[in-house]
């Protein structure tokens, strides 16, 4: 079940100017000695309220990330939700005829979420993506 939404992907070429974009001009406070490598990429959490602003810049074109500012340009890219149990959602979403890929740890962060993201073509062209996270 998804309990709330944590964070919005925003797909940038140069991590640099989409920080300033956050913080010059609409007044966000960002640590950007936060940013951190990522599977395809480099990425910094952006704190607005009790959600974030994922801001990523792909150095991988290969990557999912690399291929959506290759073909859409900078932009939204993703929505992320907290899930109680993400192996029971893939079930359930699979069930459903949704394409979701394999559940993933990420080891490099200090909650090793799990993550996995469900396909675009099964969901009105929306790039989802499901946390389940300890801590």
């Amino acid at each position: 079940m998804i309990r709330y939404y944590t964070h919005v992907g925003h797909v940038v070429r140069d991590i640099n100017q989409g920080i300033d974009l956050y913080t010059r001009v609409l007044g966000l406070k960002v640590d950007p000695d936060g940013v951190m490598l990522m599977p395809g990429g480099k990425a910094l959490m952006i704190p607005v309220g009790r959600n974030f602003v994922e801001l990523i810049q792909p150095t991988d074109f290969e990557h999912r990330v690399g291929k959506f500012l290759q073909q859409r340009g900078e932009g939204l890219f993703h929505i992320s939700f907290r899930v109680d149990d993400i192996h029971a959602e893939v079930r359930s979403l699979r069930e459903k005829g949704i394409v979701v890929e394999d559940p993933r740890e990420i080891s490099t962060l200090p909650t090793r979420p799990i993550i996995t993201f469900l396909a675009p073509q099964s969901t009105c062209g929306a790039t989802i993506e499901l946390a389940e996270e300890h801590g």
